[in-house]
């Protein structure tokens, strides 16, 4: 079953408030031999102004695997990204999990 379908007006009232939310873009990383998973804190709206929340849903992905690369602790094989997570506001980052 569908639900009931928004005008195109409520829609964009509701919808367009995401661009302005402050996103925090949160990666869970594992090391392999270790089994030990840590969250990361990889970048929010405040670092990066062009960081909007629908962004991170649908180019977070590449967006973390460029910044695995570049990191200097993370970018070996030893790491992996388990998943991330696009959080509204502010995160405070795990250190283990």
């Amino acid at each position: 079953m569908v639900g009931p379908v928004l005008p195109f007006d409520l829609f964009h009232e509701l919808f367009s408030e995401f661009g302005n939310v402050f996103v925090t873009v949160v990666a869970v990383l594992c090391h392999f031999s270790a089994h030990d998973c840590t969250e990361v804190v990889v970048a929010n709206s405040n670092l990066d102004a062009g960081i909007t929340f629908q962004g991170c849903l649908t180019g977070g992905q590449a967006g973390l695997a460029h910044w695995k690369s570049a990191h200097p602790i993370y970018r070996s094989d030893d790491w992996h990204i388990e998943r991330c997570k696009c959080v509204a506001g502010l995160y405070v980052a795990k250190a283990k999990i």
